[in-house]
């Protein structure tokens, strides 16, 4: 529930401050248009074309390098970011490039869930993130043989470890 009074209020600041840089537009409109405030109705529907062209501008290839620039040279570098970017994308049902596949990894005669961050030359290195907080782990860099490709969503995986592996076994059956 807080994350959504939060956008609401988000979203109310950035309307009160479109309205106040946009009040000058509405001197030669009447004060209320179609039953409300001019200001707040131009304010609304600038924001509205400003996500318009900003949607517009992130299809650009240059844009999109420079978020990738921009990933790549700093965000990268932020604990987490790869984790929430993944888990994110799974959300809103998106293929990123660099999508890190859910795992499971052997590890003397035992099943660990993970992340695979990279795959060459017959190693891969995974992300085994910890029950249930998954946001700290460790990394291992081992022979890709004894690493099992998932076919789950990386917000799936997670949830599995939020649960302290519950389903852990029949999904390992399935793959």
């Amino acid at each position: 529930m807080l994350p959504i009074y939060l956008i609401f209020m988000l979203l109310y600041k950035v309307h009160l401050v479109a309205t106040k840089i946009l009040t000058p537009l509405t001197h030669f409109l009447p004060d209320d248009l179609f039953g409300v405030n001019a200001g707040r109705l131009v304010a609304a529907i600038g924001l509205v074309l400003l996500c318009f062209i900003a949607g517009i501008l992130f299809k650009l290839s240059f844009v999109k390098r420079g978020i990738r620039y921009l990933e790549d040279r700093i965000l990268s570098h932020l604990p987490g970011y790869s984790l929430l970017k993944s888990k994110a994308s799974d959300t809103l049902g998106e293929k990123i490039e660099h999508y890190l596949a859910t795992v499971m990894v052997e590890q003397n005669q035992t099943w660990r869930i993970g992340l695979l961050i990279e795959e060459m030359q017959g190693l891969s290195t995974i992300y085994l993130p910890l029950a249930p907080k998954n946001e700290s782990g460790e990394v291992v860099i081992m022979p890709s043989a004894s690493v099992k490709k998932l076919n789950i969503p990386t917000k799936e995986a997670m949830l599995l470890l939020k649960n302290f592996g519950k389903g852990g076994i029949s999904i390992l059956k399935q793959n």
